[in-house]
């Protein structure tokens, strides 16, 4: 449902001062510390869904961008592969400009496994309430860090981002927690006093700042900031997490059970992967009656032709839908694959 809330931004809340802290916020939300009993099952399982998936998906991006380049002679990133591309794959995940939206997964896996290594380390003595205060501190540092100019060394890009997200990782799982008991007594006016505080922050925060102040456009690198309150990005982000949440809280009873918001919602990290492809064949076809300048999208695998209401609007249909069908198609792949096997065991 947040996938349908988040078009188009929002003036008080813009969606790049909060929504990549809001995804990590999403999966700390479903932690639990069931996981820790068969921590390794949990992780191998994490690598199945998260890690293994990322990595094909690059390799993926590299051929497509190739067919790209063979055909159109674009100019992105994918195309001649560094040393460091694995490093930079684990590091930015943004290797391949086709996919690069996609590397909120493998740092959603460099947070799992750095928060379920560090509450085993310290399970006898784990604390939810101190650990809020010191993951805050981290979070915090990282931001100073990112302010003083040391992004430079791919290593500090990692361990702060990983700082960074923790924080947010661990107060889904402490709001998940203590919000369910508080909700209890009084269902709708919880929801009104979430949207309606958040509204009083960000109000007061723009007396002080500009929505520039506010905005990170991007995290992958972890060095776009633009102010150096460090305490502002992450109140910006709770924020908008709040707002959003209690959106939701207060629509879901009439949406939740919608099909289609359910199907849209299970189909996210297919959506985030390869709504980029599914812009630029967009663009291929616009390439093709002549509607745009072909030099803007040979350049740049993020051109968006016009900026327009409208095409927005058919940019973000085609984006879903496109991703969506060719997670059918990929699954269709593998059932055929399945049945194919079978076959062949019952001949030999």
């Amino acid at each position: 449902m947040l996938e349908l809330l988040l078009i188009g931004g929002g003036t008080l809340f813009p969606y790049d001062s909060f929504f990549m802290p809001m995804f990590i916020f999403i999966s700390g939300f479903f932690y639990t510390t069931n996981n820790l009993k068969d921590w390794k099952k949990y992780i191998w399982h994490k690598v199945q869904k998260l890690l293994l998936p990322f990595l094909g998906l690059n390799v993926l991006g590299v051929l497509i961008t190739y067919i790209f380049y063979m055909i159109y002679g674009v100019k992105w990133n994918g195309i001649i592969l560094q040393k460091t591309f694995l490093r930079d794959l684990f590091v930015y995940g943004t290797v391949v400009d086709i996919v690069s939206p996609g590397w909120f997964i493998v740092i959603l896996f460099e947070v799992i496994l750095t928060y379920t290594v560090i509450r085993l380390f310290l399970k006898n003595i784990w604390n939810d309430k101190i650990m809020l205060v010191v993951l805050g501190m981290g979070a915090v540092f990282s931001i100073y860090f990112s302010r003083t100019g040391q992004m430079v060394h791919p290593l500090n890009v990692l361990w702060a981002k990983i700082l960074f997200f923790l924080y947010f990782f661990h107060v889904g799982y402490v709001f998940k927690k203590y919000s369910e008991k508080i909700k209890e007594s009084q269902y709708l006016n919880y929801y009104l006093t979430v949207i309606l505080l958040s509204i009083f922050i960000n109000l007061g925060i723009l007396k002080y700042y500009s929505l520039d102040d506010m905005r990170y456009v991007s995290l992958a690198f972890f060095s776009t900031f633009q102010t150096d309150n460090y305490l502002l990005p992450i109140i910006t982000a709770m924020s908008g997490i709040l707002f959003y949440w209690g959106i939701c809280g207060i629509i879901s009873p009439v949406f939740g059970n919608s099909k289609f918001v359910n199907y849209i919602s299970s189909n996210t990290i297919y959506i985030l992967s390869f709504h980029l492809l599914c812009f630029n064949l967009i663009n291929l076809f616009l390439v093709e009656l002549k509607g745009i300048k072909p030099l803007l999208f040979l350049e740049s695998a993020w051109f968006v032709y016009d900026d327009g209401a409208v095409v927005r609007i058919i940019y973000m249909i085609g984006g879903v839908l496109g991703a969506i069908l060719i997670k059918n198609g990929k699954e269709k792949c593998v059932c055929v694959l399945h049945y194919i096997k079978m076959r062949f065991n019952n001949v030999f």
